[in-house]
């Protein structure tokens, strides 16, 4: 009787090595999300860019007060130099890499990471329609609020009207005998329970 050779086993253990990696492909043939860096200040121009190869673009932001007279808020990225792209890394991962603001796709262990579209889907959950990224509760009029600090501290209110340009809050109290409107900052009320 003959013994188990080494010949008899290899075909065995190359198939299980060329799995793993055919299952890797695969998943990398299909169009996942990518986090890409761009260059210095060139979110925007990589994102249009990257649109205008036909590539589905994601770059959330967030509203943040300029350091101006005007005082008017200004939208910045979410994710300073980073944006999502929706791709083929299989097939476009070079093409990618050499598009007009765009320094790299992100990697690890040489290869691209794959962003979950859960967590795609739950940003995109928190976009308003300008494209910037909503935290905390909406406050809508009619809500009721609890201020949390100012002068106005420990009261409870009822919510007029948002100002978001300003990241302000209408709101009007029940102030003993009298009802009285006061202009807050949106940070300082909380939805009440």
């Amino acid at each position: 009787m003959r013994g188990i050779q080494v010949a008899d086993i290899l075909p065995i253990y190359d198939q299980a090595l060329l799995r793993p990696s055919q299952e890797l492909e695969a998943a990398i043939r299909a169009p996942q999300w990518y986090v890409v860096r761009t260059r210095y200040h060139k979110e925007k121009c990589a994102e249009l860019s990257l649109a205008s190869e036909g590539l589905t673009t994601f770059m959330p932001r967030i509203r943040a007060k300029k350091h101006s007279r005007l005082n008017a808020p200004e939208t910045l990225p979410l994710f300073p130099q980073y944006i999502f792209v929706l791709f083929d890394a299989a097939k476009l991962l070079r093409r990618v890499n050499f598009i007009n603001g765009v320094n790299y796709v992100v990697s690890f262990a040489g290869a691209p990471a794959a962003v979950g579209e859960e967590v795609i889907a739950l940003l995109r959950s928190r976009t308003e329609p300008d494209g910037c990224i909503r935290f905390g509760d909406m406050l809508h009029p009619g809500d009721h609020v609890y201020i949390k600090s100012g002068p106005f501290a420990a009261m409870l209110g009822v919510v007029e009207r948002e100002l978001s340009a300003k990241e302000r809050v209408m709101v009007l109290l029940d102030a003993l005998t009298m009802k009285l409107r006061v202009e807050l900052p949106r940070a300082a009320v909380e939805k009440a329970a």
